[in-house]
């Protein structure tokens, strides 16, 4: 992870960024949609918090979790802007978290610094001695693009599917779903085919309105896998300063 947030730094610093970056105070008028998107060239962000920037920035290193990353001044989380920047082609993934991060040292004077806090995650593992998985989970050795990303479908009963994602990005899924980290003790390497079917909700002592599984229930009996809670040392994101930005 160390060495991820290292390649940011380095991106950021070596001149990958954006070359038109426009950030205005968030409109008054309530919008149906929270959030950054990436469309070809040109990333947007709609009443966006600078906290949720930063989680952005970081997101490949799983900081896009709460309580990953902590401090800085109270207006990060209350405050929110409306933004569009473009590249000059269309970026990867890891380009694009460089291209935001250096966005937000230039725009906001952002200073970070990693830490280790002990804290509540969920491991993933095989559930089964012999390695055997689920019914729903294979994998697959199929050129998947452009679906290599697993889809969600909400509801009181949820879908979640796959035509190709490897076991450290599911983890990364499973993490936004339970809002805590996992980690991935799979051991699987490649790409994997799947599909989950569960129950919204996360608190096994609290009942929902479906007949599908929890989704911890679902993810072993379906996926042939298990996540168990556990208390980890993992890395957080201390901002150390952050500016409100001059406006375009």
């Amino acid at each position: 992870m160390r060495a991820a947030f290292l390649l940011l730094y380095v991106l950021a610093q070596a001149g990958l960024s954006f070359e038109v970056v426009s950030i205005k105070p968030a409109s008054s008028d309530a919008s149906s949609f929270t959030g950054t998107g990436l469309q070809n060239n040109r990333w947007t962000g709609t009443q966006v918090t600078v906290r949720g920037l930063i989680q952005d920035a970081y997101e490949s290193n799983g900081f896009d979790m709460p309580d990953r990353v902590i401090g800085g001044p109270a207006w990060l989380d209350k405050d929110r802007f409306d933004l569009a920047a473009t590249a000059g082609t269309t970026p990867t993934q890891t380009q694009l978290e460089g291209m935001i991060r250096a966005m937000l040292v230039d725009r906001f004077h952002l200073a970070t610094h990693l830490e280790k806090r002990t804290m509540q995650a969920f491991e993933l593992t095989v559930a089964k001695s012999n390695g055997a998985l689920g019914p729903t989970l294979r994998g697959t050795t199929a050129d998947c693009r452009p679906h290599c990303s697993v889809t969600i479908t909400w509801g009181q009963t949820r879908r979640m599917t796959s035509d190709g994602v490897e076991m450290t990005r599911l983890a990364f899924v499973l993490a936004t779903v339970l809002q805590r980290p996992v980690i991935n003790r799979t051991n699987l390497d490649g790409l994997f085919e799947l599909s989950l079917d569960y129950a919204a909700g996360t608190d096994l002592t609290v009942p929902v309105a479906s007949d599908a599984p929890s989704i911890f229930t679902a993810v072993e009996e379906q996926l042939g896998l298990k996540l168990r809670s556990v208390r980890a040392s993992l890395d957080v994101l201390v901002v150390d300063r952050a500016d409100k930005p001059t406006f375009d």
